[in-house]
């Protein structure tokens, strides 16, 4: 699927990617990856006793392979580990699925207790994975990537971020004010991150809803682009912070709706036939790698051919960052 979408990626790559560096960054001498985030990075892999389970493609919301196993199986330099904190479809005795993991439950509530958010990701690796205590990382040879509140749209082709999606209609506070307190959470999971040994990060960034959608969505696109900014404000200041620490940090941000509109634009040249429908709506379960001609596996997540898509994008990011 790639061989000819190579010219498109590179220029959207080129385009949307942008970061902030305060030390050399090598991407081939990355030989760990962490990662955390909500159901777009969600491999079914599970933290039990201390240690990460196996991944678990079937159960995952691509319908095989997500983005960051794209990345470290196919799009790597090197043998690169894998560690993916981001648990976020426990099933229930019952068998029911809950999603919508947001940065911190204390300041938006969660479409469950069962589902964990950055800020419960963050303590299940500093409960078994920090300091070196559960695989020899170093600083040099790993990358800590967060992909937390993304949610896509397929009736519109639109984007929200779930930390946004459950608070953009409050009435106690502003949106501004909401976002400042989800990002101050977000940040000191980083520093405790930092204080870890981390030294390489990788933010893939939210998006906000494209123009002329309905009145919700405008509100929702607005308080994303706040997001967006406070981001790229706190990036700035964690910097500085590590800086005055002692500490060199690299920080990038990898933003993701340039890609997602890209690919949307271009689905037939990068072999998306149908970005109309999901997988589900024909497909047994035993089919579901079958739906590499899909753009969409349901309403809110894309197929696992999209997730392809975006990995080859990260990696020609982080490679572009190595001089390479």
């Amino acid at each position: 699927m790639l061989a000819s979408t190579l010219p498109f990626l590179l220029l959207v790559t080129v385009a949307c990617a942008r970061g902030i560096s305060a030390s050399a960054f090598y991407w081939p001498n990355v030989k760990h990856v962490f990662s955390f985030g909500d159901s777009y990075t969600d491999t079914y892999a599970r933290f039990v006793n201390g240690t990460l389970t196996a991944s678990h493609d079937l159960k995952s919301t691509s319908g095989g392979k997500m983005w960051i196993e794209w990345l470290t199986d196919t799009y790597n330099v090197s043998t690169v580990e894998l560690y993916n904190f981001a648990r976020v479809f426990p099933e229930s005795p019952g068998g029911r699925r809950y999603g919508g993991a947001v940065t911190d439950e204390t300041i938006v509530a969660q479409s469950s207790s069962s589902t964990q958010s950055f800020r419960d990701q963050v303590n299940n690796f500093l409960a078994g994975y920090a300091n070196n205590s559960a695989v020899p990382w170093t600083a040099d040879d790993s990358l800590f990537t967060v992909f937390i509140g993304m949610r896509y749209s397929l009736a519109a082709s639109s984007v929200g971020i779930n930390d946004i999606g459950k608070s953009y209609y409050w009435t106690n506070e502003t949106q501004h004010t909401t976002n400042a307190r989800v990002l101050a959470s977000y940040f000191e999971r980083l520093a405790l991150l930092r204080s870890a040994g981390a030294r390489n990060f990788l933010l893939l960034q939210s998006a906000h809803t494209a123009p002329g959608e309905p009145n919700n969505g405008t509100l929702q696109s607005l308080a994303a682009l706040d997001y967006n900014a406070q981001l790229a404000q706190n990036i700035e200041g964690f910097t500085r912070n590590s800086s005055a620490l002692g500490v060199s940090v690299n920080v990038a941000i990898h933003p993701t709706h340039a890609l997602f509109d890209f690919a949307l634009d271009n689905a037939e040249v990068l072999g998306f036939t149908n970005v109309a429908s999901g997988w589900w709506t024909g497909l047994a379960d035993q089919d579901q790698y079958s739906a590499a001609t899909y753009f969409w596996w349901n309403n809110f997540h894309p197929t696992w051919g999209v997730h392809d898509v975006l990995a080859h994008s990260v990696s020609t990011f982080l490679s572009k960052r190595s001089g390479l």
